[in-house]
Parts: C-alpha cells; structure tokens; sequence
C-alpha cells in the first residue's frame, strides 16, 4: 500500500510541476508581450513631445 501511495504522490508532482512549468511559461510570454506594449508606449510618448516618464514608473517599476 504504501509503495502504490509513493508512486501516486510522484505522479501528482509531476502533474504539478509540469501544470506551474506550463503556467509560468504562460506568465513570461503575457510579462514579454506587456513591455513592450510598455516600449512601445514610452516610445510615442517621447516622439509626441509631452512629459510622459511620470507615466511610465509604474509600470515599469512593478513589484515581482
């Protein structure tokens, strides 16, 4: 009994570390896409002229 409850609780963190693997992929690809929106939006704010940094220091200063 308790090698087949071993087992059971080795496939359960496979199951989950696979699931956080895939979750956390997920997050950087989200975390990729949201700077350079960030980028991308600084980038307009400096070519239109007006004093955008205090704008901008949130989000790129957001807590991990």
């Amino acid at each position: 009994m308790f090698i087949i409850k071993h087992q059971f609780y080795l496939f359960l963190t496979y199951v989950n570390a696979r699931l956080l693997r895939t979750v956390y992929m997920c997050y950087k690809k989200i975390e990729r896409q949201i700077q350079a929106a960030a980028i991308v939006r600084f980038t307009a704010f400096a070519q239109s002229g007006k004093t955008g940094g205090r704008l901008f220091v949130p989000i790129f200063n957001t807590p991990e």
